[in-house]
């Protein structure tokens, strides 16, 4: 391994084991990929709290409209509550 040029460590050829990760956009046809492209079914942050109130006013849950999502205790209260998981028993 060389780090700014210099040799920090050397590992004999067969130690070495090497990674890819190789990820890929796949659409079903070409007017599939152009959405994609051109951003058109992106979600924006009003979209997704839109798209949260409905699920929780389903859910018997209602909220006022969050002025900002990130920071207004009462939705992020509202969202970790309802959306709580239990982590995996190991």
């Amino acid at each position: 391994m060389i780090d700014g040029g210099v040799e920090q460590c050397r590992y004999p050829l067969g130690s070495m084991r090497t990674t890819v990760s190789w990820k890929a956009d796949v659409f079903a046809d070409v007017d599939e990929m152009r959405r994609a492209d051109d951003h058109v079914d992106d979600l924006s942050l009003g979209r997704v709290v839109d798209m949260l109130r409905a699920d929780l006013a389903a859910k018997g849950v209602e909220t006022d409209p969050p002025e900002d999502p990130f920071h207004d205790d009462a939705w992020v209260s509202a969202i970790a509550t309802t959306y709580r998981t239990q982590p995996p028993r190991i």
